[in-house]
């Protein structure tokens, strides 16, 4: 039978493989080596000990007569020199000063075995194996032995006998298997690690001998049953070497998939360095997902050194989404679980029809001319050639890659983007402008709206191809400003096609060269910024900050200028909060100037830092020089040179000093080194990002170009460094125990939500743990998004008695309440009057537990997973109430809007993937007991309460949907005062052609204030504006960007608004001017407000 090779990882030994050959311990006879190789071996010692080392090189053959390999004089080894021309040159920079990056030896390399593991190859090991059946060398008449069974396998207890097996191995396998490069290879680079294992045998068996005499030994082995000269082994074992650190880096698929260029790259080794090898590592598993799915059976292949012939990565190609880092590829339909339970994608070669819609008939046909029905040939409209799936017959080559011959697999992956948002599309060997990257196919529809779908017509007849739930790698080809690639219409065999050709060279560079590569300063920061999942900076532009703009489109990322920093800090924090809920993750960002247009900000910074928000505030400061000058003239004689924007002294920093108070780091560029604005960059974008609250980074103006490395930008930012301390995963599962004891002691727990202290980024877990836990659960306002509206176990927000149900009873007889990211301002609470007992709370935020620092993802997910819901009490809730049972309406189509029926009216409306805004109004009150649709995000404040916040918030937030790909609607609820705060955002949402739906509830004032103090006062009254006419007042609306506006005061009015396109869609711009009574509010909101009353 055959005996497999097998290898251990770490040292090694051999034994036979049957469990009847199992090696014993050898009596000592057996461990003398027979007399003729025990002389071989001393005579090859001795040589080693009597040489003469001479240092330099050795002079090659001046007559010119090359030796040719076979025929070298052992006895006079001589040493021939090469012309330079021969060796891989060195990229260097030239002389305009710009890195021009070019792929290096081992990117060649890396694409040939992209290229070898899609070229089509059929890979049959037995195939192979038969190739190389060597006959045994004990006897001349001996029968055939399998390659295979002659494989001795490996332990760690290596003897000398074991070596001399594998060198005898592996002599057999170099000389019978030229034809079969893949065997040689991988047994080359395990006889490399089963050598190094003896060496280190020999010096745990030897003490007495240094480790350069013990390595001596095992050559001089080697040699005599390889019967070769020392130099000669010395040489193939420098390039076996380097087959076996290829196969530490990229696994040992990429020997097996590897092309000519393998020997030349471990020859020269010229870029065998750590840092190239650091990169390329991230490679392996993705090389595994392509040979695993395309050639399914290559690992049987590694039976001959003892690997795991069991495929690791099963199904299509593309079914894996593969990770730029390197770590583990994860199912495609694990990515869209988060958005679509249901979620299935089919992998079709071809399109197909929907037979329900059009029959047997193909909507791509396309009739063919009068010349094609007579001759019954069909002609290329591009070129004119004949057309024919038969290769010997075709002539048209517009696509040859495609059509008239038999398709090959295109070298492209699914990869996860590196914010980690979504999935795209990723080339992995070089195409050139005009190649064709692969056929748009999916399902042949028609009539499908509000979903991407690529449209086309033949004649009179319009089709669609979807690809929602089929199609191919097309469909992951993401929209980009920046685009490389387009689709055009082709006609083969007189059926149109639709193409993804390449417009621009994708160049194959896997950046192992680009180490010393230098970008300007900004487009770091910027870039760095992108890949955080940001794709739109808030700002104004300020002579401070014009040339850093410049960088803002180089990076990927569209600047949105707004009518003052104040808007845009708003909308920036809108942002992070779409971007966190949605995602998890995502930062917002904004740039203003330095002094006027930050401290115009620092209103908005200081709520995202009250509410967590990770809000990057880069601000554009005085070049360094001005600051010298400033600085120097100021003390001396008078006039003093000041910087505009400055109080008028030397304190240039004294805008820093205030933004301390409200950001969590902070970064002045203009006294860091070059060498390290990568690292403090990263760090301070690490805490906004752990923190989920501001920072602040100011960038000089002079300091914008200095030019920095960009190593970095091809690893993630890390919020905090990783540790493999073990006391630390005790501590977590030891904090995991202890909640889940807590638990199991408690005889009424009770669950209460909040989107505090960056919980959001866990809410997934959270939800988890709710829904499998089945306790009771409830949320503050500012978190009534937070879990899923629909578990049974949910019980609605927690308003005490202004609530639909109160449940205050309930919570304060809690005898254990686990609190996840609870901000418990008075506003929230009525005045601190329903907060749970203090001694049953457990308050968890996402970095913490009762204020100690740990990962409460990790043991959250840890508690979920060991949860024996046997063992928690069960509680009676069916006194609790149900929020989801609104209160009966009869409204009167002609009567006018009441605040206390408007929020539960609009409750019907909304749809799955809203976002709702609650502006710091009456709003906040009436619409905080909605009833969400599943995936929407309700958003109101918690702490801050700013007036004038949701309407460039609303904005940010739709504009992050877009950049999500969400289709849902965007719907803010305003007040009049709130909304004349910062209507004049309004201009930049329509120059944007931002969707949005907004209800102004018009009541002629502050009403929140009117019922805290001043019921009748004129301070409480705002201007009387006609809001539905203020679109006008911004200019035409941008072409295919609707507008509806209208003022409404019945129901009935309403109604029509509520059943428009408009608002059913949610695109363009939808502005309703709701005309309530002056001093409408709704009942449950009075007493609120009595109690805020009492406080002040």
């Amino acid at each position: 039978h055959k005996i497999p090779l097998r290898i251990g990882n770490g040292s090694c030994s051999i034994e036979p493989a049957s469990p009847s050959l199992v090696s014993r311990e050898p009596s000592p006879e057996l461990r003398i080596p027979t007399n003729q190789r025990q002389v071989e071996i001393q005579r090859r010692t001795q040589s080693h000990k009597s040489h003469k080392r001479q240092g330099g090189l050795r002079l090659a053959a001046v007559n010119g007569d090359v030796p040719v390999e076979g025929d070298v004089d052992n006895a006079n080894p001589r040493q021939m020199q090469v012309g330079q021309e021969n060796f891989p040159k060195r990229v260097k920079v030239k002389h305009d000063g710009v890195f021009h990056p070019k792929e290096s030896s081992l990117g060649k390399f890396v694409a040939g075995v992209w290229e070898q593991i899609h070229s089509g190859v059929i890979l049959e090991p037995h195939v192979l194996t038969e190739q190389v059946q060597l006959t045994s060398r004990s006897s001349g008449n001996s029968p055939s032995g399998d390659l295979v069974s002659t494989a001795p396998s490996i332990r760690p207890d290596q003897t000398w006998e074991s070596f001399n097996r594998s060198n005898i191995f592996c002599q057999r396998v170099t000389q019978a298997s030229r034809t079969c490069r893949s065997i040689e290879v991988i047994v080359q680079a395990r006889w490399v690690e089963l050598f190094d294992s003896y060496v280190e045998y020999l010096a745990s068996t030897n003490p007495n001998l240094s480790m350069t005499k013990c390595r001596m030994r095992a050559i001089a082995e080697a040699c005599t049953d390889f019967g070769w000269t020392e130099k000669e082994l010395r040489n193939k074992m420098g390039i076996w070497r380097g087959y076996k650190e290829i196969k530490d880096v990229l696994g040992w698929v990429a020997l097996v998939f590897s092309g000519m260029g393998l020997y030349r790259l471990c020859k020269y080794r010229v870029d065998f360095d750590k840092d190239k090898f650091s990169r390329a590592r991230t490679l392996g598993k993705r090389m595994e997902v392509a040979a695993d799915t395309l050639h399914t059976n290559w690992r049987q292949l590694l039976a001959i050194v003892g690997e795991s012939t069991e495929p690791r990565f099963a199904g299509h190609p593309h079914d894996w989404v593969v990770q730029q880092d390197g770590s583990d590829p994860v199912p495609l339909r694990s990515t869209y679980l988060a958005y679509d339970s249901n979620f299935t994608f089919e992998h079709l070669e071809e399109s197909i029809i929907d037979t329900a819609l059009w029959g047997a008939d193909d909507p791509r046909w396309t009739p063919p001319s009068s010349a094609i029905c007579l001759s019954g040939i069909n002609v290329c409209d591009l070129c004119s050639e004949v057309q024919s799936n038969e290769s010997a017959v075709n002539a048209c080559k517009c696509f040859p890659n495609l059509f008239g011959v038999p398709r090959l697999p295109i070298a492209v992956q699914v990869f996860c983007t590196s914010n980690g948002r979504n999935n795209g599309l990723q080339a992995l060997v070089a195409f050139e402008r005009g190649t064709a990257i692969g056929e748009f196919v999916g399902l042949i529809t028609k009539d499908i709206e509000e979903q991407d779908v690529m449209d086309s017509q033949v004649g009179g007849t319009r089709y669609q191809i979807w690809q929602g739930k089929q199609g191919n790698f097309t469909r992951f080809a993401n929209h980009s400003c920046k685009p490389n690639a387009q689709f055009e219409k082709f006609v083969w065999l007189g059926t149109q096609h639709i193409v993804m050709n390449n417009t621009a060279d994708i160049p194959l560079l896997f950046r192992f060269n680009m180490i010393n590569r230098k970008i300007p300063l900004a487009s770091y920061l910027f870039t760095r910024l992108k890949q955080a999942g940001t794709r739109r900076i808030y700002g104004v532009p300020g002579d401070f900050t014009l040339r850093a703009l410049d960088h803002v489109p180089r990076s990927g990322i569209q600047f949105v200028g707004c009518c003052n920093e104040l808007n845009a800090g708003y909308a920036a924090d809108g942002y992070a909060r779409a971007q966190r809920h949605r995602l998890q993750s995502g930062l917002g960002a904004l740039i203003t100037t330095y002094g006027v247009g930050e401290l115009s900000a620092a209103n908005a910074v200081a709520g995202s830092y009250a509410e967590h928000l990770p809000v990057v505030h880069i601000v554009g400061t005085p070049s360094q020089k001005a600051r010298q000058v400033s600085t120097t003239s100021v003390g001396g004689r008078s006039p003093h040179l000041h910087i505009h924007h400055t109080l008028a002294d030397s304190r240039i920093g004294v805008f820093r000093e205030i933004a301390e108070k409200f950001t969590v780091a902070q970064l002045d560029l203009s006294g860091v080194d070059a060498e390290d604005v990568p690292t403090k960059v990263d760090e301070v974008l690490a805490k906004a990002l752990y923190h989920s609250r501001p920072v602040y980074v100011e960038l000089p103006s002079d300091a914008v170009e200095t030019v920095v490395s960009s190593t970095l930008l091809e690893r993630p930012i890390e919020e905090r460094h990783a540790t493999n301390d073990e006391s630390g995963h005790l501590e977590t599962r030891e904090m995991a125990d202890s909640l889940l004891q807590r638990l199991y002691a408690a005889k009424r727990p009770l669950i209460l939500v909040d989107r505090g202290d960056g919980i959001e980024t866990i809410r997934p877990d959270i939800n988890e743990f709710v829904q499998k836990s089945g306790i009771p659960t409830l949320s503050l306002p500012s978190g009534a998004s937070m879990v899923n509206n629909s578990l049974p176990n949910y019980f609605g927000v927690y308003s005490g008695s202004i609530g639909i149900v109160d449940l205050t009873s309930a919570v304060k007889s809690a005898d254990l309440v686990l609190a996840f990211g609870c901000q418990f301002s008075d506003t929230q609470t009525l005045g601190w009057g329903v907060v749970p007992e203090r001694n049953s709370m457990i308050m968890i935020g996402r970095n913490n537990i009762e204020d100690h620092q740990t990962g409460t993802g990790e043991i959250l997910r840890m508690v979920t997973a060991n949860l024996d819901k046997r063992s928690l009490a069960e509680q009676d809730t069916s006194s609790w109430g149900n929020f989801r049972h609104l209160p009966s309406q009869t409204v009167e189509p002609a009567s006018p809007i009441n605040q206390d029926e408007f929020y539960i009216y609009l409750n019907k409306y909304l749809k799955d993937d809203d976002n709702i805004l609650l502006g710091n109004a009456t709003p906040i009150i009436g619409g905080r007991d909605f009833v969400l649709p599943p995936s929407s995000q309700l958003i109101a404040s918690g702490m801050w309460f700013s007036i004038g916040h949701m309407l460039p918030a609303a904005m940010g937030v739709s504009q992050a949907k877009a950049d999500q790909g969400s289709s849902g609607r965007t719907i803010l609820l305003d007040g009049d005062g709130s909304f004349q705060m910062t209507a004049q955002e309004l201009s930049t949402i329509i120059h944007k052609r931002v969707n949005m739906v907004v209800f102004i509830i018009n009541n002629s004032g502050y009403t929140y204030e009117r019922y805290i103090h001043g019921m009748d006062e004129e301070y409480n009254d705002v201007a009387p504006w006609n809001y539905s006419l203020g679109p006008n007042l911004f200019g035409q609306a941008p072409d295919g960007y609707p507008i509806q506006s209208c003022r409404v005061h019945t129901w009935k009015e309403l109604d029509s608004v509520l059943n428009s396109e408009g608002f059913s869609t949610g695109k363009g711009l939808t502005l309703v001017d709701i005309v309530i009574d002056k001093y409408d509010i709704s009942e449950r909101a009075k007493a609120l407000f009595e109690l805020v009353n009492k406080q002040l």
